[in-house]
């Protein structure tokens, strides 16, 4: 099984960053400015959208378990949207507004920023792969050793 090199987790990095970094500022600003909260929906779709082939990418070509299952959640909830949509729209209620906010704003934006870290952190441990498996911490070196065995069983 192929491992992403860090350029390949920099490439996405910066990918992802073109879309994401500017919807979150664009959502903080939106507090201020009601017209950059709108822009950040626009971009929140190409957010996703890079997300997505990102997800798709690594599950096919490096066979990644943890980007098959947001790749194969990301289609889920892409399907349950569709559907969700297709019965709210049938219904008339005040709480709409409350779940469609919910739902197509604050679940997706906490999707985003795991996904967006989840990167990053392949990024930064990608230099630590030892036999093509990538460890949680760096090598330490056994100190109990040094202290439990007299200094004749050393030599």
């Amino acid at each position: 099984m192929n491992q992403p090199t860090k350029q390949t987790y920099q490439n996405d990095l910066t990918f992802q960053g073109l879309f994401y970094l500017p919807m979150m500022f664009l959502y903080i600003v939106g507090f201020i400015v009601p017209g950059a909260f709108f822009l950040g929906m626009i971009l929140q779709f190409f957010v996703g959208l890079s997300q997505v082939l990102s997800g798709a990418i690594h599950s096919v070509r490096y066979e990644d378990k943890v980007h098959k299952r947001y790749f194969m959640m990301a289609i889920g909830y892409l399907a349950f949207l569709f559907l969700g949509g297709m019965f709210l729209e049938s219904m008339a209620f005040r709480a709409t507004e409350v779940l469609l906010l919910f739902f197509l704003f604050v679940i997706p934006v906490g999707i985003a920023t795991w996904y967006y870290r989840l990167t990053w952190l392949g990024y930064k441990n990608a230099d630590t792969a030892l036999d093509g498996a990538y460890q949680d911490q760096p090598f330490q070196e056994d100190i109990l050793d040094d202290i439990m065995l007299p200094k004749e069983q050393e030599m």
